[in-house]
């Protein structure tokens, strides 16, 4: 009645773990799952992906190899999904599950971090620029101020 998936609706009635419904869906689907909590996640790669996407999907690529780019997904069914890392990256996709929160918590993470990045490099900028701007001025002063 919620149009919760049942997994989640019996996680949050304290039935099973998440770590259970995450085996449960590797044995039934055949799909592996990963915790991304230990695995190391490729920014480069996982940049491929727009942050929109990634986040509307709850997907996140994590590594690049000959036969394509392996994405961590909460659903690994969802074949919208699928298609767009697809076709943004031209690449084969192979899929992995993994915990929605796990997932977000990545996302955060390496956007994050872009984003921490970018805000920084603008900063530089603009601190350069006013410096640059003040320079003169404070120079002329000096140089009027100084002992003859």
């Amino acid at each position: 009645k919620t149009g919760e998936k049942l997994g989640k609706v019996l996680i949050k009635l304290g039935y099973v773990t998440e770590s259970q419904i995450l085996e449960a869906l590797e044995f039934q689907l055949g799909i592996p799952h990963v915790d991304l909590q230990k695995y190391y996640i490729d920014p480069d790669v996982a940049k491929l992906i727009p942050e929109a996407v990634a986040k509307r999907h709850t997907i996140i690529p994590i590594k690049k190899d000959e036969d394509g780019i392996l994405v961590a997904m909460a659903d690994p069914l969802n074949i919208f999904a699928l298609d767009d890392v697809r076709i943004i990256t031209k690449q084969n996709v192979k899929p992995l599950i993994a915990s929605e929160g796990s997932i977000l918590k990545a996302i955060d993470r390496i956007y994050g971090r872009e984003q921490a990045e970018k805000a920084v490099q603008d900063f530089k900028k603009e601190f350069q620029s006013e410096s640059q701007e003040e320079l003169p001025d404070e120079i002329l002063e000096e140089v009027q101020n100084a002992p003859a």
